[in-house]
């Protein structure tokens, strides 16, 4: 009986070590999208799509980002001099290092069916139509660790948008507003402590919601 229950109790404790070993996927299926205004049947026959990201009036948690920026640096620079610059300047050009490009990277691939091959630009546009991806809100997160039983413990981490397609001749005249929201980002438990990684996955889960959704109503 003493053998049996600690071959019980050993196969309990190596089934909860391997659980937290186990890998979180990057939130595929998260992020909620939905018409504001208009449709997409317009770009049915179209080839190439400009795209562009705009981060104007962003909230960041429940602060404004300029105020976030400014918590979050001193905080750093508290606990290590110097390193909270360091992180200000990284909260930005992350944004075109790793958010972007795997945004565009799943969007494009959700919109292959359609023919369309979309590009992020930062200058004039040349399509015909121009994508307007703004970020509304930034949930950062908290990670804290790995519960017993393999389940992430924290915050979730996810991002909200707004997606304007519009005339690039007349880009005030917006031919289809969509929202995504609780686009969320996970990635693997050991991993999950890199905020600027979870983020990354956020976009990633946006832009594959946001294709997936214009593929489905291009009709």
């Amino acid at each position: 009986m003493y053998m049996k229950t600690n071959k019980l109790i050993l196969c309990f404790l190596a089934l909860a070590f391997m659980s937290t070993l186990s890998i979180a996927q990057p939130g595929f299926g998260s992020g909620s999208a939905k018409f504001i205004t208009g449709t997409v049947g317009f770009l049915k026959g179209q080839t190439s799509l400009n795209v562009k990201f705009i981060y104007d009036n962003m909230m960041v948690g429940e602060l404004t980002e300029e105020a976030y920026i400014i918590q979050k640096t001193k905080e750093q620079n508290r606990a290590k001099p110097k390193s909270g610059d360091t992180w200000a300047t990284k909260w930005k050009t992350d944004r075109v290092d790793r958010f972007e490009p795997q945004f565009m990277d799943w969007f494009n691939k959700s919109i292959k069916k359609l023919g369309i091959v979309a590009t992020s630009v930062t200058g004039e546009a040349t399509t015909k139509y121009t994508l307007q991806v703004t970020i509304t809100k930034t949930e950062p997160g908290v990670y804290i660790g790995v519960s017993t039983f393999g389940h992430d413990v924290g915050q979730e981490t996810y991002i909200n948008i707004i997606a304007n397609i519009v005339e690039t001749a007349n880009p005030s005249n917006v031919l289809a507003s969509i929202s995504v929201t609780k686009c969320v980002g996970t990635s693997t438990s050991f991993a999950n402590y890199d905020t600027g990684l979870r983020i990354t996955n956020a976009y990633v889960n946006a832009g594959r919601a946001l294709g997936s959704f214009i593929v489905k109503n291009c009709k």
